[in-house]
This record gives structure tokens, C-alpha cells and sequence, in this order.
């Protein structure tokens, strides 16, 4: 690097003329004339570019570490030429400017640095990643035209394992065999995957954010400053907590990454937030050593997380360090200074966007919570209206208070159900929510038809103004149902656009949840699929609790006497229910198999078609009870139900010879090696051995977006 730049600075041609280097003259004389451009040039020239104050702290940092660096190759280069004057007598300037004082020289010598730096292409010829000799100058490079999108063509990748085979090649460029390239067509050099902060100190430009799509974005936050707040906040433990963090390489070079359409922390920045959570503020606890352990613990491999509750206290710190992000990102693009300049509007943006990312949980359980509280006000005030002019006790009016029960508790097992999958990282209970939400969406529009039929009964000669309840009773103007009509349409719409937000924050959990099951069962494609059915078992078990206690609460609600003896077997098949599943799912969970035998038996039996099973079951019987809706001497019982009662039941019915399929394929995994995942939730653990992952050699290694987007600096991104 040091010695390259010194020989174009050697050899800068005059404004207006050729090198007079005899070699390279005139690859020399192509190169760029001035970099005003570049950032670094605003830190060392200080008359050009906008204030350096307006830039993410991130960036800030990373443009003074390059500046750093320039100060350093100048001090040697000037150094060289003072022990060594005769190479000067081949130089295009006067020996008497090569001044470390002079201005002249510092600006020449940053044309040199510059056109060296941002041509610089990292080819692995050395073993060590990091040896200086692996970053070399391509001049040939320079005569491509770049792109980030395909069809393109990059440096290949090292991907057999083995290092010797990948070393002393010749280099070479590939083009994609994912897409198709005509002949006599051009193609780019495809610049790597480097965020906007890299791209911007190193080359002194930015991609926009519409220029790449969303999924093939790869962005990059730096949170050293607001991590290392945290830190000091905690005072003298603080400090001891910084020492334990330096000892074990995690000091420093915290980040949140985007990639593949999601977001994540990377492991350094969990392993440091791990730490945050188990000390309080104050003086340094006398027990520390033993709180420390688990960290430990984690940090040597011998297991993958802290207990529950400090893994979720990290998380919460998380969240908060990205609404800090997302705080000052907002502030700094409404300031006038950074509006005016797109390049850091670029900077901020990326901020932002991946900070709200990375806040997936936070932001898909304010959805859910949100839309519940609209739903169940909706809700709460049509039961309200309702309830000031008819009474409930009236077999056709049960509907409402059927509808209210049935929402609540709908909205209630929702929230647990997607507390529970973000606290397992289960993406397929996710999904499981999202058809479920689909159908909370039917029912609710059916309750719009369901509730018109209830009150617009026919008992009231609704062409007579004076007739008693005509308001009541009618579709007319002012009447009770016209008054309650809008608070009904509006429950469906509100569920529905939930329904599209949660999808959309669904999408970026799949990418940051893509990691838990390589976590608990390893890379074993077998493996990972046999755990991915005792998922959906598991789920289905849940949501078959749901719908039977759902048509229960129904029943209970709408037809059944209190004084009846179906009225004290429905309310006994209750507990009996919930324990049978809770039975199953302990039988699938610890591999029981006389328990889970007894399980999948219930499981046919419930399901059955044939009526004798379905009497001797009564309420637990699902073909009985969907018969009962429509039989001639109950239909009157469940006229203004029937349309959610019947959708409810079908869906029970399907869950429930669901649950007994994918059971029987969980019953013939039993054995294969998946208990202790299942048990424990981890049967991978990484190797016992503290391996020096970040320090291995020069942490200011530079690599070029030339090489396809191999990491700028040693990191391990694991989360």
C-alpha cells in the first residue's frame, strides 16, 4: 500500500499532462485527477464537503480510523524518502517539496493514497486472512464497469474447506449460473455485499436504498457508542464488566446486521448484551464470579443461552438500543443540513431501516396488541347498544354476548400464542397465527350476518312506524341495527390489516428465527425435518385446545340449560380435555409411548365418524355436535349461531385428524436421536475450546468490495 502510493505519488502528472513514469505513464495518466469527493478528503483538506458532524457516529468513527491510517502511511512514506533520497531523481516533482510540513505534499500524497485504497482487491495468497500481501493492486479492474445487480461477475469464493487448495491460484472472475447471459453481452464486475457505511469511507460513494432489492440488501449499524454507555452506566461494576468483555475479545465492534431480508444483532453484540443484563448498576456484587459463570458458560460452549429470564432481559435491551437508533436517525433526516446531502440521508436511512428491523418482536406484538384492544372496543360497544334495548336471556339474542365471549377469548390466546413462538424463535407457530388471524377475520364478517338475522327476526311488521320494537326489530333508518352496523364491518377490516402488518413483520422473523432449529438439532437435514413435524404437533395441540373450548363456550352460552346433564358433561370435558392434550404433548415431548399410544387412540376416537362413539362422547364428539346444528329439533336453538358454530366445529374436526396425522409421523421418529432436543431444546453445542475468533492478526484489514463480499474486518455473526 504504502509502497504503491509513493510511486504514484512519484509520478502524479501535472495538471494538463502525461506521467512521465516510463512504465505505467499511462495507466497513471487514466487515474482520477482529484478526490474531492471522497470523505476523507473533507478531513484532511477541511475546505470542501459538508461538516463532519452530520454524519452517523458509525461512519464518523470509521472515516477517523481512515484517517488515521493515511496520517500513519504518510509518516512512513516520508520517513522512507528521508532515509532513502535517491528515489527521488527518478520523482516528476522537486526533491525540496517531499516536506512533511508541506500542504502540497499532503494533498499530492492523497491522490496517490486514495487511487491506491479504492483499487485495492483482496486475493488470499498468504495463509494468515489478514497478511498484507493478500490486498494487491488490479489496474485492470479499472477498465470494467460495475454493477451490484446480476448478471454479473465477481471473484470466486474459497468454499471447499480446504485452505492449501485455495492458495497460490491464478485469479480468475465467474460469472453466475443462476442466470442466463447472451452472447456479445457485457458483464459488470458485481461489487460484493458491503453496507452503505463501507462503501461510503472506502469509495467515497453510496447505494441507494431503492437500487438494490430488499432481500438482497446487506446493511451493517455500528451501536459502539450507545452499547458502551450501557456499560458505564453501571458505575464500578461497570468497569469491572468492560475488563471481563476486553479479556474475552467481545470489547468493541458491536453491530446489527441486514441480510437475505431480515435483521439480527451480531454474536458479539448478544454476547455483550448477555453480560448487561446479569449485573446491576452500582458496586461490583461480591458474588460476581458466580453470577459471571453462566456467561461463562456460553462463551466456552458448554451451553447456547442464559436461563429465560436474562435472555429475555437482553432482548429487551436490545429494543431499546435500536428505538435510540431509530431516534436519532429520524431527528438527523429532518435536520436541513443532511437533507441537502443524499449521500447521508443514504447513511441515516440505513440506520433506521435496520434498527426497525431488528425490533421485528417488539413491533409484531404492538400490531397484535393494538389490534386486539380496537377489536374488543368494537366488540364491547355493539354488546353495550345491544344490551340497553333487548335482554340476553332471549334465546335469538345470545349471539352477542356469544360473539363478545368468543373474540375475547380469541384475542387473549393470540397474544399468549405469539408471546410463546417469539420466546421459542418458532416460526412455524408463527405461521400458525397467521392462518389463525385468517380465521378470526370469517368469523367476524360472519357475526355481521349472523347479528342482522338475530335482530331483523320477522316478529315486528316493520311497514308500521308505531309498532312495539319497530326500532329494535327493523332495518330502517335511526333503528338499533344501523346504529351497531358500522361497529360490526369495522372488526373484520381492522383484523384483516392486522393480518397484512403481521405478515409483513412475520417475513422479517423468518430470516432472524432461520438460525433457532440449526441451534437445537444441528445441520442434519433429517434431523432438522423430524423436529420440524414435532413443531407442528406441538402447535396443532395448542390450537386444538382453542377450538373446542371455543364451540364449548358456545354451546354453554347459546342452548345449554343449566339444569341439563349435557350441560355438566360439557363443562367436566373442559379440564379433561386440556389434560388429555397436555398428556399428548408430554408424550410427543419425552418420547412416552404408551402415553402417546393412549394419545392417538382419543385422537381416532374423537374424530370418528361413527355415531355410536359420537353419543357415547357427547359434548367431545365433533361429527355429533355438527349434526345437532342442523337436526330438526334443535335447529331452532341455534338459528343465529349456527353459520359460526359450523365453521368452528369444521375446523376443529380438521385440526383435531390433523393433530393424529402428524402425530403418527412423530410416533415413527421416536428413537432417532431427537429426544434430547426436544427435552432440552439444544442438542448442538459448539466445541469446548475458547478458539481466538478476533484476534488473528490486524484488526484494521482492509478488503475490497471486489471480493464478493467477504467480511471488512474479523467478526462472528452467529444471531
Amino acid at each position: 500500500m504504502q509502497m504503491i502510493s509513493l510511486h504514484l505519488l512519484l509520478h502524479r502528472p501535472l495538471p494538463g499532462r502525461e506521467s512521465l513514469d516510463p512504465l505505467f505513464g499511462p495507466y497513471i495518466s487514466t487515474l482520477p485527477q482529484n478526490f474531492d469527493y471522497h470523505p476523507l478528503s473533507w478531513t484532511i483538506k477541511r475546505n470542501i464537503g459538508p461538516s463532519l458532524d452530520i454524519l452517523p457516529p458509525d461512519a464518523s468513527w470509521a472515516l477517523q480510523d481512515l484517517s488515521s491510517k493515511f496520517r500513519n502511511d504518510l509518516a512512513a512514506v516520508s520517513s522512507f524518502v528521508h532515509d532513502h533520497p535517491q528515489i527521488l531523481k527518478a520523482a516528476s516533482k522537486a526533491p525540496s517539496e517531499f516536506m512533511e510540513d508541506n500542504e502540497s505534499l499532503v494533498h499530492d500524497y492523497l491522490w496517490a493514497w486514495l487511487n491506491v485504497n479504492t483499487r485495492c482487491i483482496y486475493h488470499q495468497i498468504k495463509n494468515s486472512p489478514s497478511d498484507p500481501d493478500n490486498i494487491t493492486l488490479c489496474p485492470i479492474l479499472d477498465f470494467a464497469n460495475h454493477s451490484s445487480h446480476l448478471p454479473g461477475m465477481k471473484p470466486p469464493s474459497p468454499g471447499n474447506g480446504n485452505l492449501r487448495s485455495n492458495l497460490y491460484r491464478d485469479f480468475s472472475l465467474l460469472s453466475p449460473s443462476d442466470s442466463s447471459v447472451d452472447a456479445d453481452s457485457e458483464l459488470h464486475l458485481q461489487y460484493g455485499a458491503h453496507c452503505n457505511r463501507v462503501l461510503f469511507i472506502e469509495y467515497g460513494f453510496v447505494l441507494s436504498p431503492d437500487s438494490i432489492p430488499e432481500d438482497q440488501r446487506t446493511l451493517e449499524v455500528n451501536v459502539d457508542d450507545i452499547v458502551e454507555a450501557l456499560v458505564v452506566e453501571k458505575g464500578e461494576t461497570g468497569v469491572w464488566m468492560k475488563s471481563v468483555l476486553v479479556l474475552d475479545n467481545y470489547w468493541r465492534d458491536w453491530t446489527m446486521h441486514y441480510a437475505s431480508g431480515s435483521a439480527f444483532p451480531s454474536y458479539r453484540l448478544v454476547m455483550a448484551l448477555r453480560l448487561i443484563s446479569i449485573f446491576p448498576s452500582g458496586p461490583l456484587p461480591s458474588s460476581s464470579e458466580e453470577m459471571l459463570r453462566p456467561w461463562k458458560n456460553v462463551v466456552l460452549g458448554n451451553c447456547d443461552k442464559l436461563s429465560s429470564n436474562l435472555e429475555e432481559a437482553w432482548c429487551n435491551i436490545l429494543r431499546n438500543v435500536c428505538t435510540t437508533v431509530i431516534e436519532r436517525a429520524f431527528t438527523a433526516l429532518v435536520t436541513p443540513e443532511v437533507k441537502v446531502h443524499d449521500f447521508i440521508v443514504a447513511l441515516w436511512t440505513e440506520e433506521r431501516f435496520v434498527a426497525e428491523r431488528t425490533r421485528a418482536q417488539r413491533l409484531f406484538m404492538a400490531t397484535l396488541l393494538i389490534q386486539a384492544i380496537v377489536v374488543l372496543v368494537m366488540v364491547g360497544i355493539t354488546f353495550r347498544m345491544v344490551d340497553e334495548h333487548v335482554s340476553f336471556s332471549t334465546s335469538g339474542y345470545k349471539t352477542l354476548p356469544c360473539y363478545l365471549a368468543l373474540f375475547a377469548l380469541a384475542e387473549v390466546f393470540e397474544m399468549f400464542m405469539a408471546a410463546d413462538a417469539l420466546r421459542l424463535r418458532n416460526i412455524i407457530q408463527l405461521v400458525g397465527i397467521l392462518l389463525f388471524h385468517l380465521a378470526l377475520i370469517v368469523s367476524a364478517a360472519l357475526q355481521v350476518h349472523q347479528t342482522r338475522d338475530a335482530l331483523i327476526n320477522g316478529s315486528v311488521d316493520c311497514s308500521d312506524p308505531d309498532a312495539t320494537n319497530y326500532l329494535i326489530n327493523c332495518d330502517v333508518p335511526g333503528s338499533l341495527w344501523r346504529k351497531i352496523e358500522p361497529f360490526l364491518i369495522v372488526t373484520p377490516c381492522i383484523i384483516a390489516a392486522s393480518w397484512l402488518i403481521m405478515m409483513f413483520w412475520i417475513k422479517q422473523l423468518y430470516g432472524e428465527f432461520g438460525w433457532a432449529i440449526f441451534h437445537i438439532v444441528g445441520a442434519n437435514p433429517k434431523t432438522k425435518t423430524m423436529y420440524q413435524y414435532y413443531q407442528v404437533e406441538i402447535c396443532l395441540l395448542k390450537f386444538d385446545f382453542f377450538f373446542f373450548t371455543g364451540v364449548t363456550m358456545q354451546l354453554l352460552i347459546v342452548v345449554l340449560s343449566k339444569n341439563s346433564a349435557e350441560f355438566g358433561i360439557t363443562i367436566a370435558a373442559i379440564p379433561i380435555v386440556l389434560g388429555l392434550l397436555m398428556g399428548a404433548a408430554l408424550a410427543v415431548q419425552r418420547e412416552i409411548k404408551w402415553l402417546m399410544t393412549i394419545s392417538l387412540v382419543l385422537r381416532r376416537i374423537s374424530v370418528s365418524k361413527f355415531y355410536r362413539y359420537s353419543q357415547k362422547l357427547l359434548s367431545t364428539g365433533t361429527v355429533y355436535k355438527l349434526v345437532r346444528f342442523y337436526e330438526p329439533s334443535s335447529t331452532s336453538q341455534y338459528n343465529t349461531t349456527r353459520a359460526t358454530l359450523t365453521v368452528f366445529t369444521i375446523v376443529a374436526f380438521l385440526l383435531l385428524f390433523g393433530t393424529f396425522v402428524v402425530g403418527l409421523r412423530c410416533f415413527s421418529d421416536f428413537d432417532r436421536g431427537l429426544l434430547p432436543s426436544k427435552v432440552h431444546g439444544q442438542s448442538y453445542k459448539p466445541v469446548s475450546t475458547k478458539v481466538d475468533l478476533f484476534n488473528n492478526g490486524n484488526m484494521s484489514q482492509r478488503q475490497s468490495s471486489y471480493n464478493g463480499g467477504s467480511v471488512l474486518a474479523p467478526r462472528i455473526s452467529i444471531e
